[in-house]
């Protein structure tokens, strides 16, 4: 809910071009949850001009967030990579995929 917020907030900010509250309002959402990595392209909603600033600025809240955590334990970024098993009843199973465990997206898209 909170990335959502955060996402409209960036979307009201980029049509009445301000880029100051643009690019925090994406980087706040991407801390909230990492999905909303796909709002990101928000940023071209903004003049040519100034999209570099609001890319800068969501980048920057996004690090500024998390680098308490990764300096005071660097086998948080080690929480990205997990394993879960393949079931037999599983869907992936009904995809074609028989791997023992669930395979990486970028696994996904290099086998193809």
């Amino acid at each position: 809910m909170l990335a959502l917020l955060f996402a409209a907030l960036a979307i009201r900010a980029a049509l009445a071009d301000v880029p100051a509250l643009a690019g925090p309002s994406l980087g706040l959402a991407v801390d909230a949850k990492p999905w909303a990595l796909v709002f990101l392209p928000l940023a071209l909603a903004v003049a040519r001009d100034r999209r570099r600033h609001v890319a800068f600025n969501a980048v920057a809240v996004v690090l500024l967030a998390w680098l308490p955590f990764v300096v005071a334990d660097p086998a948080t970024l080690g929480a990205t990579q997990y394993h879960i098993v393949n079931e037999p009843s599983s869907a992936l199973r009904a995809l074609g995929v028989s791997a023992a465990g669930t395979p990486s997206s970028l696994g996904l898209l290099w086998d193809s």
